[in-house]
């Protein structure tokens, strides 16, 4: 069974039921993050979501290569689930080294509360395995690390906002679009898709820490 660093995870995961769409606090509007077009421009997004869809339908193998993929994009609630999923052997062999290997790559930029669960990650880490997750880890940096992963997420942005939205980010008006809740209330406001900050890199990586750092994992 998952810690409760799970629903945190979740919440990250955008997988919020459609009556919490205009939640004031949202980094990301719900709205946004629904439209498959932007999902095609933010790979760590796209790929994360398909995880926890995969996660929730018990097809867990799935759920670790689609958050695999967003690991890739240095999308940090997906490094903890799979530091979670090797930690508890879901859907893979339980490897207290990789987890903390998975778990260490997720806390590299903070908050504090990831970088105290990478330390009580290396707790569970035998003695005899220590060498191992630090190898692990030494060889993940240069796949996973975000030396690597947010340049190759930047390339991916900045190539989607050309192809996809380049003409209108920053420089056009909001799109109206019809919301539907849960409870089949209908609402229609302006979405503003084309906000560089979710497009220009930099912005886009602040906004990512931002959102990491909001929540608590659990103990």
């Amino acid at each position: 069974m998952l810690s409760r660093l799970l629903p945190v995870l979740m919440l990250l995961a955008g997988a919020l039921p459609a009556v919490a769409i205009a939640a004031s606090d949202a980094l990301i509007d719900p709205a946004v993050l629904d439209s498959p077009a932007f999902l095609a421009g933010h790979p760590d997004l796209r790929f994360r979501r398909e995880g926890f869809a995969a996660y929730d339908r018990g097809r867990h193998r799935s759920a670790v290569e689609a958050f695999r993929k967003a690991a890739r994009y240095a999308d940090k609630p997906s490094q903890g689930m799979l530091a979670e999923m090797y930690a508890n052997g879901d859907g893979v062999p339980a490897d207290p080294a990789l987890a903390w290997a998975w778990m260490a790559l997720a806390a590299e930029r903070g908050p504090a509360w990831a970088e105290a669960r990478r330390e009580a990650y290396l707790a569970r880490v035998p003695a005899s395995e220590l060498a191992r997750a630090d190898a692990l880890f030494a060889e993940m940096l240069g796949e996973y690390g975000d030396e690597v992963a947010r340049p190759r997420l930047a390339t991916h942005l900045r190539r989607a906002a050309r192809g996809n939205t380049g003409s209108r980010v920053g420089g056009s008006a909001p799109r109206r679009v019809q919301l539907v809740s849960g409870d089949g209330v209908r609402e229609v406001r302006d979405v503003d898709f084309d906000d560089p900050r979710y497009w220009e890199p930099e912005r886009y990586f602040a906004l990512q820490d931002a959102e990491w750092a909001r929540f608590r994992g659990g103990d």
